[in-house]
């Protein structure tokens, strides 16, 4: 990396330490000259850091340097015995630094840390590094090189040596060869193998996803019927077939996908932004989230494979996800009228008695790259209406309070506008303005041939009462694959929902006596929530304020991404760690207390039900408590054992509230903040209409005498790229607190960032084992008699 910067490029930086790979001849020299600059070593089986050399402009190839207090290194030859000054030798590290062995892999820990013969210490290990150096008279030690079995890929440190031994296990494989190679710009870890008959390699690959980590499954295997060998008797590697000339290629060669995974590559590569993705890449650490699984399903069901968002999130790979998604089974077509219930998150709208009810909306503006048909525009809208059942939702109010049901169908109301800016603008508020919950319909769609930036724009209006956010993303890929058709002149293809609106609210409902073990669950989250006197009051829609900023790309892609690889965290459980962080430095209370929004689409208890295609509202609505701490790790453990513990994804607390009536839910003090993680907030791609995301406002979505439905809205969504953090109130007295609790979160992020690179990455916590509750203390004890087994 350094190589790749000017010497101005961290101008505020004094001192480097730099390690992870060995430096280039006069790298480290050239920027000695304006800053300190060490040399640093250190395998990830011991510490971060195990020796340290300091380097000047005269330092061409710097040594590794010498020890750091409590730490033993010695330079053994093959036989374990120490080697003179200036023979080479493996390093073995010891002392109190070092690993107590590797998770779940007794025959790993027992090869790679073997006892120490040299200390006198009872009980002392050494850890064989597999990096060769030698002594300098005056006891400083220089890297040589790497010895055969020892490898990284993309980070990743490999035992060569350990993977040819599994494959050997395999029952036709006689004799391998492990090493990486360069295939395709791409390095690869390449087996060759010796087989007694034929096989499937994918069957070979699918054994060894088994036993290893996904980044030591071999990405091409190379059958071989004899090795090729040198005067001497020994494997001519120079000899041996070039792997990308092999008909055996890699999952992520299509000559070798199998038919799922072909669906599903693509897929993951467009909506993760990723051009180089393999089969048994981490879906987490690629940046992925639940609402990107809503997404993949949704494609995948497109294209007829059962992918459903909750496979996405547990499988966590193509390969994996492949293996056991079936094919698409339809849902029943819905009835043209029925009753449908109410779902807690409608109940929930209606208890507040809005003063305008009707007119609480969601709007999606898109900007198209050419002008649309109108006469071909209101047939594709009318499709959406035929195809998904809830935009024929009609609402009344009864004795016992409201209630919807279905409706025939009506052609969706369009508005072609060649008016000016302020005109259209006019029109555009009024039709916010203009639902009838019990007449219909509660979708309406504006066009503008020439938009505000100047090109064409369509603006989808629906009530939200009958979609969410989630829904407006179905509706714009079917309305764009539906409008493509008519123009092409080719038949529509839209698949219908699987799980209808109506069935889910039915089998909610039906559900509700289930939920009631989780009473003593949300009693105790809500049990004596106190607010700070920082919070802004509440207040109305036309008096709210809004405060953004925006991380750099860098630092958004990091945090969504690879950042959970340090402690196995997934989703928005960082996002929310930083935000108790900020919020103990804001107001000095460790306790946060929160109404998180999710899409509610996860499936429901002993249903398998799926929601990925369903347009309606879904948004589960519940509270979360943490107790923060100045500690990352332990915070960190706290929001992932918080989030986690949540029975049923949150939807059991609206069931209770709502469905079963649990009256003493709604007599607890209802948190004043709200946090909702919108996830990847992208236009669909269709290249064919070349639509685009627009970021103006979209008329006013809520009437202004409408109250706020939180003191405070967190708002949290990835747009272009980049992680948007958003506060809304109503308080204008609160301005600069606001702004105070905004940077105090902005900073945080930046922090928990930067602590995130520098932690070892993929140790485990108290809260990554389910079922269980584990203090520190009792999670390294057990920990620690696993390995010690291993011994």
């Amino acid at each position: 990396m350094l190589g790749a910067l000017s010497e101005d490029a961290l101008p505020s930086v004094h001192t480097l330490i730099v390690g992870g790979d060995v430096a280039a001849p006069g790298a480290l020299a050239r920027w000695a000259r304006s800053r300190r600059v060490f040399n640093a070593y250190g395998p990830s089986e011991s510490t971060v850091c195990v020796t340290i050399e300091p380097c000047t402009i005269t330092t061409v190839n710097p040594p590794l340097g010498r020890p750091l207090g409590g730490i033993l290194i010695y330079l053994l030859d093959p036989w374990g015995n120490p080697v003179p000054p200036g023979i080479p030798g493996e390093i073995h590290l010891g002392g109190v630094g070092l690993a107590r062995g590797y998770h779940r892999r007794p025959a790993l820990t027992a090869e790679s840390f073997v006892p120490d013969h040299l200390s006198g210490i009872p009980g002392a290990r050494l850890y064989r590094t597999g990096d060769i150096g030698r002594h300098l008279p005056d006891g400083r030690i220089v890297y040589v090189n790497r010895i055969r079995g020892h490898a990284k890929l993309r980070g990743n440190r490999i035992n060569l040596n350990g993977v040819e031994q599994l494959l050997r296990a395999y029952p036709t494989v006689r004799e391998t060869l492990a090493m990486i190679s360069v295939v395709e710009e791409r390095q690869t870890l390449v087996a060759y193998v010796l087989t007694e008959s034929e096989f499937e390699p994918t069957e070979l690959r699918a054994y060894m996803a088994e036993h290893v980590a996904a980044f030591e499954v071999p990405g091409i295997i190379v059958p071989l019927p004899a090795w090729p060998l040198t005067p001497a008797g020994k494997i001519d590697r120079k000899a041996l077939p070039d792997p990308s000339d092999s008909c055996q290629q890699a999952p992520h060669h299509k000559s070798e996908l199998t038919p799922a995974e072909a669906v599903l590559l693509p897929i993951w590569s467009q909506l993760l932004g990723r051009v180089d993705l393999d089969v048994h890449d981490d879906y987490f650490a690629l940046g992925g989230d639940s609402i990107t699984a809503l997404h993949i399903a949704s494609r995948a069901r497109e294209q007829g494979l059962g992918v459903e968002p909750r496979m996405v999130l547990q499988q966590r790979t193509i390969y994996s996800l492949a293996t056991s998604a079936p094919l698409l089974s339809l849902g029943e077509q819905e009835p043209e009228h029925a009753e449908v219930a109410l779902a807690p998150i409608q109940h929930w709208y209606f208890e507040q008695e809005l003063p305008a009810i009707a007119h609480w909306n969601l709007s999606v503006c898109l900007k198209l790259q050419s002008a649309l048909e109108p006469e071909l525009l209101q047939r594709a809208l009318d499709t959406l209406v035929e195809i998904h059942p809830a935009l024929r939702l009609r609402f009344e109010r009864a004795e016992r309070g409201w209630r919807q049901s279905y409706w025939s169908a009506k052609p969706v109301p369009l508005k072609v506008l060649s008016t000016g800016p302020v005109e259209a603008a006019a029109i555009e508020a009024g039709l916010h303005a203009s639902f009838d919950l019990s007449e219909g319909p509660l979708l309406c769609a504006v066009y503008r041939p020439h938009g505000v930036v100047g090109g064409p724009e369509l603006q989808l209006i629906a009530h939200h009462l009958v979609v969410d956010t989630w829904s407006l993303r179905v509706l714009v890929d079917d309305f764009a694959s539906a409008y493509t058709s008519l123009r092409d002149r080719a038949e529509i293809k839209l698949l219908r929902e699987v799980e209808s609106y109506r069935r889910w609210t039915e089998r909610l409902t039906s559900l509700a006596a289930d939920f009631v073990p989780e009473l003593a669950y949300w009693r105790a989250v809500l049990a004596t929530v106190s607010e700070p006197e920082r919070l802004p009051r509440k207040g109305l829609v036309g008096e709210r304020r809004m405060l953004v900023a925006e991380l750099d790309a860098d630092t958004s892609a990091f945090l969504v991404g690879e950042a959970h690889q340090a402690y196995r965290s997934r989703g928005q459980e960082l996002l929310l760690s930083a935000l108790a962080m900020a919020w103990q430095h804001w107001c000095g209370n460790a306790q946060l207390v929160v109404d998180m929004e999710t899409h509610g689409r996860e499936g429901l208890p002993g249903s398998e039900m799926d929601l990925s295609r369903s347009v309606g509202w879904f948004t589960a609505l519940f509270p979360v408590r943490i107790e923060a701490t100045d500690d990352w790790p332990k915070l960190i453990d706290v929001v992932k054992r918080s989030l986690r513990d949540i029975p049923n994804g949150g939807l059991g607390y609206g069931v209770l509230r709502y469905l079963h009536a649990a009256t003493e839910l709604r007599e607890l003090v209802a948190p004043a903040i709200s946090f909702n993680y919108l996830g990847r907030v992208e236009a669909p791609a269709v290249p064919a209409l070349g639509m685009q995301l627009s970021e103006r406002e979209t008329g006013p979505t809520q009437a202004k005498e409408q109250p706020l439905p939180h003191t405070l809205g967190i708002t949290l969504l990835i747009f272009a790229g980049r992680l948007r953090l958003s506060l809304v109130y109503a308080d204008p007295a609160a301005d600069a607190a606001m702004q105070e609790l905004l940077d105090h979160y902005f900073a945080a992020l930046h922090a928990l960032a930067e602590h995130c690179r520098g932690a070892e990455r993929g140790g485990y916590q108290s809260s990554d084992f389910s079922g269980v509750h584990l203090n520190e203390a009792e999670l390294n004890a057990l920990l620690g008699d696993l390995t010690e087994d291993d011994e």
